[in-house]
Parts: structure tokens; C-alpha cells; sequence
């Protein structure tokens, strides 16, 4: 038996270990996030004619991408404007989605804290299965692309 064909203990283990510790990183630092290029989103919310003044967005693809981690939202100012973001960048990328809305819980505490207990808008507007909202960001979109609008 010649010096290379001595195997040493566990120093298979360790080159089948250090081999799989590679490829997870590989795989981890190779896929990304895979959001590719976003468009610019950005509109308003109303309840008829008068603007949602908080609350949340979320855009739901109505296609998702394979492997992609994807979350695009919005919080809406006190003006009922929005701007999406996905995954921390400003805009969207390029597709149909649905819209759902969600308002943070009240603060019983606040001075301001609405008396009455009815909805600002329908619940059907919370759920991506049960939603009408819906938009289509593209690279050119027409003014008011993007202003959404919900119901009691």
C-alpha cells in the first residue's frame, strides 16, 4: 500500500461535509431573491371619494414567479397616497396583481380613536382570494394607473 491509498479516519466525512456546506451556499447566494427589474407604483386609496388616511397594501402576483421570495407592499399616508415597495425596493415588478388592503387595529388609548364601530370599508378588500382590486404594473403606466378604490 503506497502513501495516497491510505485513507484517514473521517476525512471522508469531512470532504462529503465541506461539499455539501458549498453547495448550500451556492444555492443560498446564487438564487437571491430573484425580483429582477421593478417599475415605479405609486397612486392613491379612497373609499369613495374620500382617501384611506392609513393601513397597508399588499400586491399579490397573479402569476408568481418559480423561486421567487417576493413581497410587494405600501403603507398609505394620511393623504390615501402609497408607493410599492418589494423585498425593501422601491416599485414592482412587471405583471397582474391583486390588491388587498389592512388597517392597523385602533388604538383604544388615542385621543382621536374613532366612537363608532363600523368598517371604513368592506372586509372582502382583506382577503387575496375574496379582493376586487386589482392592478397591472407596466414600464408606462397612464396617470391614475394605479388609484385604487373600495367600498363600504
Amino acid at each position: 500500500m503506497n502513501a495516497h491509498s491510505v485513507a484517514v479516519p473521517g476525512s471522508r466525512s469531512r470532504r462529503l461535509l465541506c461539499l455539501l456546506c458549498l453547495t448550500g451556499l451556492i444555492a443560498v447566494v446564487g438564487c437571491g431573491d430573484r425580483v429582477g427589474k421593478l417599475a415605479p407604483v405609486s397612486g392613491t386609496v379612497s373609499v369613495g371619494n374620500t382617501p384611506l388616511t392609513s393601513g397597508q397594501l399588499r400586491f399579490w402576483p397573479e402569476t408568481p414567479k418559480p423561486g421567487a421570495a417576493m413581497e410587494t407592499t405600501a403603507a398609505i399616508g394620511s393623504d390615501g397616497s402609497y408607493t410599492a415597495n418589494t423585498n425593501g425596493r422601491p416599485g414592482a415588478p412587471l405583471g397582474k396583481y391583486k390588491v388587498t388592503v389592512h388597517m392597523p387595529p385602533p388604538d383604544p388609548n388615542a385621543a382621536s380613536a374613532p366612537k363608532e364601530s363600523g368598517r371604513l370599508f368592506n372586509s372582502s378588500f382583506e382577503g387575496p382570494n375574496s379582493t376586487s382590486l386589482q392592478v397591472e404594473v407596466v414600464a408606462s403606466p397612464s396617470p391614475g394607473q394605479y388609484d385604487l378604490k373600495v367600498t363600504r
